[in-house]
């Protein structure tokens, strides 16, 4: 008679078997049908669905990406999956190794649209902001998912908020590396580089968050995600990395939002971001340093880097 281990076995290689090819997304008349306060105009649903659509496929490819660098015996660990919930999360979780789920709340998604929605911009460039904040996301949650940092259950807010840190700065690396070209073209990095800039401080701004225990305020991670790009960039962009640092000029950057965003809300979000980002009142070195201290531990921990540990010792 199978054991209790033997069935719940079987069950995750069927949710595996099931899920892995495609994952799965709810739509957005579900997304509304279970969210009734939710008033849209047939358009703005057609035109949510088809963001949602568009980044959940960006979202899928990425992950294909990432798995080339697992064991064949992991290339289908890796599943995304969009949510009905109308907050915006993103949280990894599963049955490491077999399973390991990413899942983006819609209402996650429906704030990434808004936020494209208030830009005067070309279209082009709007939607590769889309595309930024959503990897932005992704590569976060995937950091979680390739350290192990899901499978420590012992850890104190300290190693938490370092995990966050870590995932924020990996964030950065991660977006980096699939939105730079490195191809000889100067406009075009620097222009990536700006995009880089705009998707996050969007994002952060839209999303807020205060400093807790386990996470630093949004502006801190804002600065975090760039930290990340910025080390990237700077060995093999260095046209985006001193576009970066040009943009990051409070003024400079200032005048970029008042450009670009015609929603008020939205664009004192972004100044108040912005002025808390560079003013240095929060203290992240404690942060860092424990990052420094549980990497190690992270790494070992981590049953989804376990056939290839020896590689990357």
């Amino acid at each position: 008679m199978p054991s209790a281990a033997g069935h719940m076995s079987l069950a995750i290689f069927k949710r595996k078997e099931i899920m892995a090819q495609t994952g799965s997304r709810t739509t957005t008349d579900e997304y509304l049908l279970k969210h009734p306060h939710l008033q849209f105009s047939e358009s703005d649903r057609a035109r949510l669905e088809e963001c949602s659509i568009r980044l959940f496929y960006l979202g899928s490819e990425l992950l294909d990406r990432a798995r080339t660098q697992l064991p064949a015996s992991l290339k289908d660990c890796l599943i995304l999956q969009f949510t009905n919930y109308d907050t915006p999360q993103a949280k990894a979780g599963g049955f490491a190794p077999h399973l390991n789920i990413i899942s983006i709340s819609m209402g996650l998604i429906h704030r990434i649209w808004i936020v494209s929605q208030a830009l005067r911009i070309e279209e082009h460039t709007r939607l590769n902001i889309e595309r930024s904040m959503l990897i932005l996301v992704l590569g976060h949650e995937l950091t979680h998912v390739m350290f192990g940092h899901n499978e420590i259950v012992d850890e104190g807010p300290m190693e938490e908020s370092a995990m966050e840190a870590h995932s924020d700065y990996f964030a950065g690396l991660y977006l980096a590396r699939l939105i730079q070209s490195r191809e000889a073209d100067a406009t075009l990095e620097a222009t990536s580089a700006v995009v880089v800039i705009l998707a996050t401080a969007l994002l952060f701004a839209e999303l807020g968050g205060e400093r807790t225990a386990t996470h630093h305020s949004a502006p801190v991670r804002f600065l975090v995600v760039l930290a990340g790009y910025l080390r990237w960039a700077m060995d093999y962009c260095p046209i985006a990395a001193m576009q970066m640092q040009f943009t990051l000029d409070t003024n400079n950057l200032k005048t970029l939002i008042s450009d670009i965003v015609r929603d008020e809300v939205l664009t004192d979000k972004v100044y108040t971001c912005i002025e808390h980002a560079m003013s240095a009142h929060e203290d992240s070195s404690e942060t860092i340093k424990a990052v420094e201290t549980f990497r190690r531990k992270w790494h070992q921990h981590s049953s989804l880097l376990a056939p290839i540990r020896d590689q990357l010792d």
